[in-house]
């Protein structure tokens, strides 16, 4: 089985030392997760094509994602790929990538959302900065799990800064994670920025330090997609029509 994740963006939107915790630490990660025959690639986008990974591009650029994440994601189905993993907590085309495509595409943003839901009933989101939070809840409203959420609070951290304030940025996603237990009793953490986690902190770690369940979505949407590979399952054509 072959699974692509796909950055929203070029490699050249990705700074020097940004690019290789994208792709080769992230998958390094990932080999621990899936099955021993599911090789897991990570790609980008096509030079000059709209990016996710610059300043102001989660809020500003997402409608101009979907053609280009279309493209790719149906060169990947041409190239062979079981499934397509789109990267970035907002799902940046993975809606639209659905009308073009046979194979599974799966948004690592519904897939926390979802895993998340599964294992309690009172959900809170993290974001990086308080710009975001608008963004975050459209996403859960138009996935319909608005009912489950009790908050969605910043850590103020810009991506690009992640790496550099490290320490930092656990000690903030504890921070919020905690206020949002202790004030709006969360059961389950799910942090919408994979800069922060996985990339930063796992999963593993905030869970140990917070006694409640945090959901990293780009596990959660790699073993989605390797699930439905397995099952002989993808979306809906009555849910998603073939585009013509």
């Amino acid at each position: 089985m072959r699974i692509l994740i796909l950055l929203p963006g070029a490699e050249a939107n990705y700074p020097s030392g940004h690019l290789p915790p994208s792709i080769e630490a992230r998958q390094a990660v990932l080999k621990d997760v899936v099955r021993p025959d599911t090789i897991v690639d990570v790609g980008a986008l096509e030079a000059g094509s709209p990016s996710m990974h610059v300043a102001g591009g989660t809020s500003g650029q997402l409608a101009m994602m979907a053609t280009p994440i279309v493209d790719r994601v149906r060169r990947a189905q041409a190239d062979g790929y079981d499934a397509v993993v789109q990267y970035g907590s907002f799902d940046p085309g993975t809606e639209a990538a659905r009308h073009f495509v046979r194979i599974p595409v799966v948004g690592t943003g519904k897939a926390a959302l979802q895993t998340a839901l599964g294992l309690g009933d009172r959900l809170a989101g993290i974001v990086y900065q308080e710009s975001l939070i608008t963004v975050a809840h459209r996403m859960i409203r138009a996935y319909q799990m608005d009912p489950w959420f009790v908050s969605v609070k910043p850590i103020e951290i810009p991506a690009p800064e992640m790496h550099a304030r490290a320490q930092e940025v656990r000690q903030r996603l504890i921070d919020v994670s905690r206020a949002a237990i202790s004030q709006h009793r969360a059961q389950v953490i799910v942090p919408l920025g994979m800069s922060m986690v996985p990339a930063i902190v796992s999963a593993a770690d905030l869970t140990e330090a917070l006694g409640v369940p945090v959901v990293d979505g780009l596990t959660a949407a790699v073993r989605m997609a390797e699930s439905q590979v397995l099952m002989g399952l993808t979306h809906s054509v009555l849910a998603y029509p073939k585009a013509r």
